[in-house]
């Protein structure tokens, strides 16, 4: 694999313009999403599942911590191409 800031590029515009359309389709739905962020997820999975449940309908879902297997996939690679990237070309930073 090679590092391609176009191609990368590429990929965060689909993502931006996917968000978008979700976004849209629930708010036309008048759905309220559940949101989890990955960072949240890792810091305390038995919250995040406390409040996921009873917005799926299982309101006692339970925290198993052996079948939630958590394992971060960013490594030296993905911050060196962060890096590559921003300096090739710099995107607008969003809020968190």
């Amino acid at each position: 694999m090679e590092f391609s800031a176009p191609r990368i590029a590429a990929h965060h515009r689909a993502i931006t313009r996917q968000h978008a359309q979700f976004e849209a389709f629930f708010g036309a739905n008048a759905i309220t999403p559940a949101r989890v962020t990955y960072e949240n997820l890792v810091a305390d999975p038995a919250a995040v599942l406390a409040r996921l449940g009873p917005h799926l309908g299982v309101p006692d879902l339970p925290y198993v911590p052996d079948r939630l297997q958590l394992a971060r996939q960013a490594g030296p690679l993905n911050e060196d191409w962060r890096a590559r990237f921003e300096q090739a070309q710099p995107l607008a930073r969003s809020p968190a």
